[in-house]
């Protein structure tokens, strides 16, 4: 049975453009146009054409027996059909052909998280399909909350840092205590969650770390809170006395971690959650004005108002990121005034971070980074008041690899051949190997090749190959025959030429797609946008999936990987999306819950898509910056 995924962003369109419509009919019942969904038993028998028989099987995680569970079967997030299973777990349903969700529920039971809450599926004539079932015993947390020995009715909030699918960072429930101060959370899947309580007066505590096991219910005992203070007040500039809003106050430990922030309203007005503030910092900004921070001393108040004035930064502030990795770390910070052409400022930076000039103002400048040996650089341009970001990426590597004639020991001799963008090309000495794989280091931007030499053979030449800085590309030379190894390398060389350049043809239209947007979007704006999108990601995946059949295993590592970010950047956007308050609750709760199933379906294709790509970077021997992406986002994902 094959796991489908549509390209249905126009179906989600039109289900929630529905869904707003109807929220809209006065006078009418809801439960008489309401869809009601049909009512399926165990048993049916397919026999119409264009319908096939799904069975499965839902079974206990832990002890693996039958759970006699209900089974929901949904198209396009629509109940089209419901069973309940057999004393021994089994269930039958006759579908129509298409793409369908179905989720198995039982008392005390979950999935074993967000990602395997539903599974999709695809009925497409085959005559049975199957599928087995899991669920898991419910994990549950309890408690009390206490101040002073008292209960607290706090707002207790569970935040999964990765659950048992692997679903990382997001909120699964908010809870508020009893009176009493007690809690309990049921229907919690196995993983690692932290948790926040909140309360009135009351400093924010939060429990990290909390290991949760299917059927097993953990015990927090009383968790104490204890009174903190209020601060609030205004924020203006300091020489007009205007309100400044938008501004960022916050506090810090000692060690520079966030506790808490806030920003001001348009009237400058700001207030912070109660803290305690022995060894905090309070940390206010602006844009386009210097920080201010300082320690907040009030005498025994539970509510102090603390005003702020700041004033307007007029020097440069830089920010150098030197990632070479040469020693000695040192970046060389030239600027030079553009209207004089003269140099006015030089200086040496021997750690990373930010430095703030304040003698520099108005400008324009022109802002040079370079390494230590004044290989890598980067350059900006800045005005007063502004700040500059300046990374200096690692120099380029290749990994050669020698393919010996009749897999004969590895030795002989090599040079590489350098072509820079601007400028002649150049060779190296000749120096000798004595492995079958060399990596080259501290490479600067250009094309290569490699050549390669036994006492036995002609000299070979590797294909040629384009760097970046910061990648690391791999290459093989064969040392071979003159004929046969002149054949493949011709043969190789177009294929990767070929399948390169459809590539490289393709990245306006990815880079395109990448900055579309769903975040902010009004509802009713929606179903033109995800028109636009489909179309953008239909068109643009397409391209991709011919550069997959080229045969080339470097740009098919590449397509995989920006379809895969495609898929998750479309994953990201649907979650971004903001269903407005004023809708009735029933209809925000569809919408929600079409667009998180579609979401989730773009996530575990992109999940797929990625590790595929490393799959093949794995078989192949080819390492470049797609299988680092790839990799970085699989470990992300915790996979």
């Amino acid at each position: 049975m094959k796991k489908a995924l549509p390209f249905i962003l126009i179906a989600i369109a039109a289900i929630i453009a529905a869904a707003v419509f109807f929220s809209g009919r006065n006078n009418e019942s809801a439960e008489e146009n309401a869809p009601q969904p049909s009512q399926h038993n165990t048993a049916e028998v397919a026999g119409e054409e264009g319908t096939s028989i799904f069975r499965g099987t839902v079974l206990d995680g832990i002890t693996k027996q039958p759970l006699a569970a209900k089974i929901i079967v949904k198209d396009n997030d629509q109940i089209v059909k419901n069973a309940e299973c057999s004393d021994s777990g089994e269930f039958t349903l006759s579908l129509s052909d298409g793409n369908y969700q179905i989720t198995a529920e039982y008392p005390g039971y979950v999935a074993k998280g967000t990602f395997d809450v539903s599974h999709p599926i695809e009925i497409d004539g085959a005559p049975d399909t199957s599928e087995t079932i899991t669920l898991w015993p419910e994990a549950q947390i309890k408690g009390r909350v206490v101040s002073d020995d008292k209960g607290v009715p706090a707002e207790i909030k569970f935040i999964y840092q990765k659950d048992a699918s692997n679903a990382k960072d997001y909120i699964f429930k908010t809870i508020n205590a009893e009176k009493s101060g007690e809690f309990l959370l049921r229907g919690a899947y196995g993983g690692v969650m932290d948790i926040e309580l909140a309360a009135d007066g009351l400093v924010t505590q939060n429990l990290a770390d909390i290991e949760l096991e299917p059927g097993k219910t953990v015990d927090l005992g009383d968790i104490p809170m204890k009174y903190g203070v209020v601060v609030y007040g205004t924020v203006t500039d300091a020489v007009t006395n205007e309100p400044i809003p938008g501004a960022t106050l916050k506090y810090i430990d000692k060690n520079g971690k966030m506790l808490s922030q806030t920003n001001s309203q348009t009237d400058g007005s700001y207030q912070l959650p109660a803290i305690d503030l022995q060894n905090v910092r309070f940390v206010a900004g602006a844009n386009g004005y210097a920080n201010l921070s300082e320690t907040i001393t009030p005498d025994d108040q539970l509510r102090y108002e603390y005003n702020v004035a700041l004033l307007k930064r007029t020097g440069i502030g830089i920010s150098i990121n030197n990632q070479t990795g040469r020693t000695p770390l040192k970046t060389l910070v030239t600027i030079t005034d553009i209207t004089s052409e003269k140099v006015v400022y030089e200086h040496e930076y021997e750690q990373n971070g930010y430095y703030y000039l304040d003698s520099l103002k108005d400008g324009p400048y022109l802002i040079h980074a370079t390494s230590y040996d004044k290989i890598s650089e980067s350059t900006k341009r800045a005005v007063g008041g502004s700040t500059v970001m300046l990374i200096l990426k690692p120099f380029a590597k290749l990994n050669v690899q020698f393919v010996m004639k009749d897999n004969q020991a590895p030795s002989g001799s090599y040079r590489y051949i350098y072509k820079p963008d601007s400028g002649d090309e150049m060779s190296t000495e000749w120096t000798g190997f004595a492995n079958d794989t060399v990596m080259i280091n501290d490479l600067m931007p250009g094309s290569y090749q490699i050549e390669a030499r036994t006492d036995n053979s002609r000299v070979s030449r590797s294909r040629e190959i384009r760097l970046e800085m910061g990648e690391t590309r791999f290459v093989s030379v064969k040392l071979d025959d003159e004929k046969q190894n002149s054949d493949t390398e011709i043969d190789k060389t177009q294929t990767e030429l070929a399948a390169k350049e459809k590539f490289q043809s393709i990245n306006e239209e990815y880079q395109d797609f990448m900055l579309t947007s769903l975040e902010g979007i009004d509802i009713s704006e929606l179903d033109t946008q995800l028109n636009v999108i489909n179309q953008k990601l239909a068109g643009t995946i397409k391209q991709y999936t011919e550069v997959i059949g080229s045969g080339s295993p470097e740009w098919r590592i590449a397509s995989m990987t920006n379809m895969a970010s495609m898929f998750e950047h479309t994953y990201n956007e649907l979650k971004s999306v903001d269903i407005p308050q004023d809708l009735p609750d029933d209809v925000r709760q569809q919408i929600k819950a079409v667009l998180d199933g579609f979401a989730n379906q773009f996530k575990m294709q992109g999940n797929k898509l990625y590790n595929d790509a490393v799959k093949m970077s794995d078989n192949s021997g080819i390492k470049t910056e797609y299988t680092e992406r790839a990799q970085k986002a699989l470990e992300a994902l915790g996979q």
